[in-house]
């Protein structure tokens, strides 16, 4: 799982070469517009308040009944490092060496025994926290620039940097061979095959690894008129035939965002002028559905049948600054992290760290 980017691409998945058609609004891929509100289920604050205080900035799911949501104990410095968990029926403090001061930018676990987090914590040196279902663990290794890290096996993660690519058992690192061009994120499908995504040329871009070497995977054209930059930010596979991606483009001073799909054949790209978003991040919803991350504070759900619901990331008097999302497995729950930040200019209330759930 990726930390948030200034622009885009953190995180990549499996993605298929296909043609593209590029339509304008979120009318393609069966969307629909804009709900104010879902049938279907609400967001609730189930965790975090100012007495707690903090942030949160990275979020991983090992199973249903186990996430952990990482930040710190302080909002505005890094003073001690913050792990909650979820177990299934609530949320409290983990428990990890009480000197730790790393806030982790970026998190994922391939099962609840294989939990990663980490950060950059020095001029290439980065630090890993593991948790491999008994205790956490700490790790320092040399790395010039993370980019994305991504638990993979029993007790391994894989760490993309530029040019570079690293596997990690918590004892050695083993030098991988890196993607061609894309260095934004890295995922190990379903089928044990990696994916690479971000830009080329200011495009999205992808590639697979086919157990000898990285093979670009053609990825459409998206960028919107009169934007500077585009690429991939995230991207979820439910098949083969059943992928979703989501990117942006920055225009100016604001972003505008598409969202793809690829149905075995072909893509159906779509391009929102209309907001002014940054998707960041895309999860399955668990029922056919995706949800999606916009950055700039609100949760974007997309249901099997197209249509499009905007949630707020925090709460009715704050903004959700950072926000992470996940789906607990073989549910339609979600769960979600952010950092609270006052909409009032004259509000005292401190930024804190918040868990909110969605229950169908």
């Amino acid at each position: 799982m990726r930390k948030h980017s200034p622009c885009w691409a953190l995180r990549a998945v499996a993605v298929v070469a296909a043609t593209a058609t590029i339509a304008a609004g979120l009318a393609s891929c069966g969307a629909s517009a804009d709900a104010d509100h879902s049938k279907d289920g609400s967001w609730k604050t189930v965790y975090g308040n100012q007495k707690l205080g903090g942030r949160y900035q990275s979020l991983a799911v090992g199973d249903a009944k186990h996430a952990w949501a990482f930040g710190n104990t302080d909002p505005d410095a890094n003073k001690h490092t913050r792990i909650d968990r979820w177990d299934g029926k609530r949320w409290k403090p983990d428990t990890f060496p009480s000197e730790w001061t790393i806030t982790p930018e970026f998190a994922d676990a391939s099962s609840a025994d294989n939990v990663w987090a980490g950060a950059q914590t020095a001029d290439k040196v980065f630090t890993l926290l593991h948790y491999d279902g008994h205790q956490w663990s700490e790790h320092q290794i040399h790395f010039d620039t993370v980019r994305d890290i991504e638990a993979v096996g029993s007790n391994e993660v894989l760490l993309l940097g530029d040019g570079t690519l690293r596997r990690f058992d918590g004892t050695t690192t083993a030098q991988e061979t890196a993607p061609t061009h894309s260095r934004f994120g890295v995922v190990m499908g379903a089928d044990d095959t990696l994916y690479a995504v971000g830009a080329r040329k200011n495009q999205p871009y992808a590639e697979k690894w086919d157990g000898r070497k990285w093979t670009s995977m053609d990825a459409p054209a998206s960028r919107p008129k009169n934007c500077s930059d585009g690429g991939f930010s995230d991207m979820y596979v439910r098949s083969v035939d059943d992928i979703w991606a989501v990117g942006n483009s920055m225009c100016g001073n604001s972003f505008k965002s598409f969202m793809g799909h690829w149905n075995g054949k072909k893509w159906t790209m779509t391009v929102d002028t209309k907001h002014n978003q940054r998707f960041d991040q895309v999860v399955d919803d668990g029922h056919g559905g995706i949800w999606v991350v916009d950055a700039t504070g609100k949760y974007v759900h997309r249901d099997a049948a197209g249509t499009l619901t905007r949630y707020d990331a925090g709460t009715k008097d704050a903004y959700g600054n950072l926000p992470r999302i996940a789906n607990l497995p073989g549910t339609r729950s979600m769960i979600g992290t952010a950092t609270t930040n006052p909409k009032s200019q004259s509000s005292k209330t401190p930024p804190y760290g918040l868990v909110r759930q969605f229950q169908p």
